[in-house]
C-alpha cells in the first residue's frame, strides 16, 4: 500500500464507506451462522458436555461406593453399623430367613407334593409282593421321579405369588442389578467416539464389591434350606428385622445410580424462561458470524487506517497483524481444549455427590464465550511486547527488570478473569508467565545487535 494524503472531507466519505462494507459483512457471518446455528451451538457445549459427564461419573461412583460402604457391614452381621445417608439400615437382629420365604415355602410344597409318591415307593414291595424284585426297584424310581415332576410343574404353574413375601425377591432383583451392572462396565470400559466418557476400572472395583454381597446372600439362602426352619416360623420373625426393607431401599438406590449412569453423557442443560433460549442462540450466531468476518472487517479497518500510514508503520501492522490473529487463535483453542473443561469440572463437582447438577444455557454460554475471549486476548502478550520494544518504549532489559512484578499482575489477573478455582487459575497464570517469558526471547532475538551490546 503507498502513502495517500487525502482532505477531512475525503477521510469521513472512506470512513463512511469502511463501516457500510464491515457491517454488511458482519450482517452476512451472523446470516450463516443463524443457517447453521444448531452445529455451532454443539461446538459451544462441547467443554460443557465433557466437564458435565465427567462430574456426573465422580458423583455416581461416589453415591455407589457410599451404598456399599454403609451396607457392607452386614456381611459382618453387625446392623449396628450398617447405615445409609446416616440412617441405620437395621434395628435389632438381623433375621436372613425372611429374604428366603419363598424358597422355605417351595421347599415345603414339593416335600408335600411328593410325599405320596414316596410313600407309595417305600410300600411297593408289601403291596405287590408277586412282582420280581427288579421289575418293583424300578417301579420304586419311576415313582420317585414322577412325584419330583409332578410337585415341580404343579408349583411352577400354580404356587400362588400372593402368598410370597415381597422381600423374597430382593436378592434375586440385586444378583440382576448385579450383572446389569458389569454388562454396563463392559460396554463403557472405554470411551469411544460417541462416549463422552469411560468408567474404567473403578465401576468394576464397586461391581466386585457388590457381587462379595450377592454370593453373602447367597450362602445365607442356602444356610436357611438346610435348617429345619418353616414358613410359619419365618412370619412369626418379620416383626424382629428390618433387613428386607433395607434391602429393597439399597435396590432402589442402586437402580437409579444404574440409570444415571446410562445416560450421563447426555450433558443435560435447561433454560428457565421462553425468551433465554432463544437469546442464547442469538448470541452464538452474533459471536460466531463476528468471528467468520474478522479477516475482512480487519482488512476494511486497514484500508482505511493504512491510507494514514508511512511505509514503515504499514510494514509493522502487515507483519503483526497475521501473528495476532494466529495467536488469538491459538488462544481461543487453549481455553476450548484444556481451561474451560478443566474449569467447569472442576467447579461441576465441587460439593456434595448427592446433590443433583443443573446448568442453565445463558449462563453457560456467558461465560464460555468470556474464558475464550480473554485467552485470545492474553496469548497477545508476546506481540504486544513486540511492538512496544520496536516503537522503543521499554527494551528487553526492562522487561527483565520487571519479571516478577509481571508474574504477580498475571496471577491477580487470572484470578480476577477465571471462575474461582485454583485449577482454572494456574491454567490461565502459567500460560501467561510462559508467554512473558516467550515475548523476552523474542524480543531479544529482533533485536538489533547494536541494541543487544548497549543494553548488556
Amino acid at each position: 500500500m503507498q502513502e495517500v494524503r487525502m482532505t477531512f472531507g475525503e477521510h469521513l466519505e472512506e470512513l463512511r464507506k469502511r463501516i457500510l462494507f464491515c457491517l454488511l459483512y458482519l450482517v452476512i457471518g451472523v446470516a450463516l451462522a443463524m443457517i447453521y446455528e444448531k452445529d455451532l451451538m454443539k461446538i459451544a457445549l462441547g467443554p460443557h458436555k465433557r466437564a458435565y459427564s465427567s462430574a456426573q461419573k465422580t458423583r455416581l461412583l461416589e453415591r455407589y461406593r457410599r451404598i456399599l460402604d454403609g451396607i457392607e457391614p452386614l456381611q459382618t452381621l453387625t446392623p449396628q453399623a450398617a447405615t445409609l445417608d446416616g440412617r441405620a439400615l437395621v434395628v435389632g437382629r438381623i433375621r436372613w430367613e425372611i429374604l428366603y420365604a419363598a424358597d422355605v415355602e417351595l421347599r415345603e410344597a414339593a416335600e408335600g407334593l411328593t410325599a405320596p409318591f414316596e410313600t407309595f415307593a417305600e410300600n411297593v414291595d408289601t403291596m405287590l409282593p408277586s412282582v420280581p424284585e427288579g421289575e418293583r426297584s424300578r417301579l420304586k424310581e419311576a415313582m420317585r421321579k414322577l412325584g419330583d415332576g409332578v410337585s415341580l410343574g404343579i408349583i411352577a404353574k400354580f404356587a400362588p405369588q400372593e402368598a410370597v413375601e415381597a422381600t423374597a425377591d430382593i436378592p434375586r432383583n440385586l444378583k440382576r442389578l448385579e450383572e446389569e451392572f458389569r454388562d454396563f462396565a463392559v460396554k463403557h470400559s472405554t470411551g469411544g467416539l460417541r462416549e463422552l466418557i469411560s468408567w474404567g476400572d473403578e465401576l468394576d472395583e464397586l461391581t466386585e464389591r457388590f457381587g462379595a454381597l450377592n454370593k453373602f446372600l447367597d450362602d445365607r439362602r442356602q444356610q436357611v434350606l438346610e435348617s429345619d426352619i418353616t414358613l410359619e416360623q419365618i412370619h412369626e420373625s418379620t416383626t424382629e428385622t428390618g433387613i428386607g426393607a433395607a434391602l429393597m431401599d439399597v435396590h432402589k438406590r442402586l437402580s437409579g445410580i444404574l440409570t444415571d449412569m446410562k445416560s450421563a453423557h447426555r450433558a443435560e442443560i435447561m433454560v428457565i424462561s421462553y425468551l433465554e433460549q432463544f437469546y442464547t442462540h442469538l448470541k452464538v450466531a452474533i459471536i460466531f458470524g463476528l468471528l467468520f468476518t474478522v479477516p475482512f472487517i480487519l482488512y476494511e479497518m486497514w484500508k482505511f487506517v493504512g491510507a494514514g500510514l508511512y511505509i514503515h508503520e504499514q510494514r509493522y501492522v502487515v507483519t503483526f497483524l497475521p501473528f495476532s490473529l494466529g495467536l488469538f487463535a491459538v488462544g481461543t483453542y487453549f481455553g476450548y481444549e484444556i481451561l474451560i473443561p478443566v474449569a467447569l469440572t472442576f467447579l461441576a463437582g465441587w460439593g456434595d455427590a448427592n446433590i443433583d447438577l443443573a446448568f442453565t444455557l445463558g449462563n453457560y454460554i456467558t461465560l464460555f464465550f468470556t474464558l475464550t475471549l480473554v485467552l485470545g486476548l492474553v496469548f497477545q502478550t508476546p506481540l504486544i511486547m513486540v511492538f512496544l520494544t520496536k516503537i522503543n518504549l521499554v527494551d528487553v532489559s526492562g522487561f527483565r527488570r520487571f519479571r516478577r512484578p509481571a508474574m504477580m499482575c498475571g496471577v491477580v489477573l487470572a484470578a480476577i478473569l477465571t471462575p474461582p478455582d485454583p485449577i482454572s487459575l494456574l491454567l490461565m497464570a502459567g500460560p501467561m508467565i510462559l508467554l512473558y517469558e516467550f515475548g523476552i526471547l523474542v524480543c531479544q532475538f529482533l533485536t538489533p545487535k547494536t541494541n543487544k551490546e548497549v543494553t548488556a
